[in-house]
């Protein structure tokens, strides 16, 4: 067994090939996160929520497309593998290897060439059958705040982007090909034709006029390895120009983007929040090849408690910013 001090994390791993997915202690193991207590909010409500990790278990020995998570109302994505996700002083810690079989149970979905997939997200509030069914209606805002981690063997990928957010709709009636109205990306350079740097994180939206065309915000920030990151995501749910996005990282406004879309009709409503680890790039065999050419073989976040409010313009605290509510 080694152990490396870091100034952000001391990682424990025992080196068997390029295998470093055993224990890992995090800066997040802390009197605060101890404290914290779970509470769960249907979409169809509004009000206060936070996901405490110290508080949820994930069964590790599952996989699948979508694993509930009780008692919180989650749901888990382990697209082809146990050990992606797991409760590590209470952090989530995901990891992800696009070609390690090691712990391989379900097969990749649509013939995909590596694992792509380890997300935790919203349950239905089973006002829909769809799993991914949120539909918060337009008008409505949303204000979400946590931290984020990088892995110390964090190597950023050229080219290719890959995303730790993102706000999906159902995929039984979204338009065109179900990509999320708006996610937090890691840009591998330019983003959809936008100007962005290697590693930088960029907002994208895609409901702009239920086109899908892609409008890119880079933020400026560019992930390290080791690095901790204040996160604060700030939506108002509207079509046309209707909506809001406003995204701050430690502390600092990276992104105001009034007037926009940020869902695709008022029938799908706001989508469902996911958090995680999506490389749709490691499920196409060139492009897995190309990012393994790289020397990058696995991503690792570590993500600290999530804290959300949600509310309408019938709320008192509707408008109001309440950005110190949910900052970690």
């Amino acid at each position: 067994m080694r152990c490396l001090n870091y100034l952000l994390m001391l990682v424990c791993f025992s080196v068997q090939g390029q295998d470093l997915r055993l224990t890992a202690v995090s800066q997040f193991d802390t009197e605060t996160l101890e404290d914290c207590s779970s509470t769960y909010l249907s979409s169809n409500l509004t009000g206060k929520f936070q996901w405490c990790w110290n508080q949820i278990s994930i069964n590790q020995n599952t996989s699948g497309t979508s694993t509930l998570i009780e008692p919180n109302a989650l749901r888990l994505t382990q697209e082809w593998a146990y050990d992606q996700a797991g409760i590590v002083n209470n952090t989530l810690r995901m990891y992800l290897n696009p070609t390690d079989n090691t712990n391989n149970h379900t097969p990749g979905n649509n013939g995909d060439a590596g694992n792509k997939r380890v997300e935790i997200f919203e349950a239905s509030d089973d006002t829909y059958a769809s799993t991914f069914t949120a539909r918060k209606p337009a008008g409505w805002e949303e204000w979400l705040g946590w931290e984020m981690t990088m892995g110390d063997n964090y190597i950023p990928i050229t080219q290719y982007h890959w995303l730790f957010y993102q706000n999906k709709p159902d995929d039984a009636d979204s338009p065109g090909n179900n990509s999320p109205p708006f996610s937090l990306n890691v840009a591998g350079g330019v983003f959809s034709g936008i100007p962005a740097s290697i590693g930088e994180v960029v907002l994208s939206t895609r409901a702009n006029g239920n086109t899908g065309a892609t409008v890119a915000y880079p933020t400026g920030v560019i992930l390290q390895a080791g690095q901790t990151y204040k996160i604060v995501l700030h939506t108002i749910f509207g079509e046309g120009t209707t909506g809001l996005l406003q995204v701050w990282i430690d502390d600092v406004l990276v992104v105001d983007a009034p007037n926009i879309a940020t869902l695709y009709t008022p029938t799908l409503g706001g989508g469902t929040n996911k958090f995680g680890i999506y490389n749709w790039n490691w499920g196409i065999q060139s492009r897995l090849d190309d990012i393994l050419a790289q020397g990058v073989d696995h991503l690792e976040l570590f993500f600290g408690n999530i804290k959300g409010e949600r509310w309408s313009a019938q709320d008192a605290e509707y408008g109001s910013n309440r950005y110190t509510d949910v900052v970690p």
